[in-house]
């Protein structure tokens, strides 16, 4: 409803803002995810910046940032956990730090043009192997840990059925129980000259009963197939296990965090088998650049300080000491 002005009422304005505030930030989402968050970085962006600056993404540099590549996944939260454990004497990250962390392509080519033996004087490369250690140790646990519990589900699974199958499959039984006494009953009447149309009625009947039941029982099969899971070997989520019917329903392996794991994993190999070392050229570093002359700065002016202090004392003691003197000198001339 408009208000007398003919304007919408102000809760109502509220919501519509909300709405076209919340769809900007969607699409800046899918933005962010298909393209980076430096998308609109240019060239001239670079002017002056080197990729040694604090808030470039080094791992990027190094071909493999996992802060980017598990984004908006269930994995994202264990990267910021395996950066802590992987570099316990640096700063801790905070939260979603790295999403401010420039992936900047004009910066990679600064790093790509260096040499083979420049590059790892920075130890980018390293630092990245570390990160991705302590990232696949965590997965490789979950592993374990999954396969110990989905084991037990899907052994409860073997063995249960749903509520419906289970009241369904009660009931075909009874009537298929009480249908075979009958047969068996009019088998021995028919035997004596009793009706044989009667007999081969209930024949009829067991037989459609037990094809019912049958049916239950292909019925509950299905569902304890459907229902087991299996752990994924790669990046530890729990699908559905290889081979089951609807297993194109649900393609793990063509998701971001399977293809994400799957890399990790073989470039681990790659920087393993290179024999890398902890980088040596941390005084290229900016930040830490910038931290030193910082603290020589407030030494320096400590320093100066306390030099000031000490002039200012020893003056003060030179002006006591002539005091004195001229006293004494007073003294000396009374008594003459």
């Amino acid at each position: 409803r408009l208000e007398p002005s003919g304007t919408l009422p102000k809760p109502a304005l509220l919501y519509a803002g909300a709405i076209v505030v919340g769809r900007m930030d969607e699409q800046r989402r899918m933005l962010d995810e298909l393209m980076g968050k430096t998308r609109n970085e240019d060239g001239e962006k670079n002017t002056g910046r080197n990729f040694w600056d604090d808030d470039v993404d080094k791992f990027y540099l190094a071909g493999f940032s996992p802060f980017e590549e598990f984004r908006n996944t269930k994995s994202a939260n264990w990267v910021a956990d395996s950066y802590k454990a992987a570099f316990p004497s640096r700063p801790k990250l905070h939260h979603l730090e790295w999403e401010q962390w420039s992936r900047n392509d004009g910066l990679k080519a600064q790093y790509d043009a260096l040499s083979k033996k420049e590059q790892a004087e920075f130890g980018y490369e390293y630092d990245l192997m570390l990160l991705l250690e302590e990232m696949i140790q965590k997965c490789d646990h979950r592993i374990r840990t999954m396969k110990e519990e989905i084991k037990i589900q899907n052994e409860r699974v073997a063995t249960s059925m749903s509520r419906a199958d289970e009241e369904a499959l009660d009931s075909k039984t009874e009537e298929l129980t009480k249908l075979k006494d009958q047969v068996k009953e009019a088998e021995g009447q028919a035997e004596r000259g009793g009706n044989f149309e009667q007999l081969q009625s209930l024949m009829l009947q067991v037989e459609a009963r037990t094809k019912e039941r049958d049916d239950i029982l292909k019925r509950i099969d299905i569902w304890r197939d459907e229902n087991q899971r299996a752990v994924c070997e790669i990046s530890g989520n729990v699908i559905l296990p290889p081979g089951t019917r609807v297993q194109s329903i649900h393609d793990h392996e063509a998701g971001k965090q399977f293809q994400g794991w799957k890399n990790a994993r073989q470039l681990l190999k790659e920087l393993r088998s290179k024999g890398l070392r902890p980088g040596r050229k941390h005084v290229k570093r900016g930040g830490e650049e910038k931290e030193k002359r910082k603290r020589k700065d407030a030494d320096r002016e400590c320093e100066g300080e306390k030099e000031k202090d000490r002039d200012r004392n020893k003056n003060q003691r030179k002006t006591r000491s002539r005091s004195r003197s001229k006293s004494r000198s007073k003294d000396r001339r009374r008594d003459w």
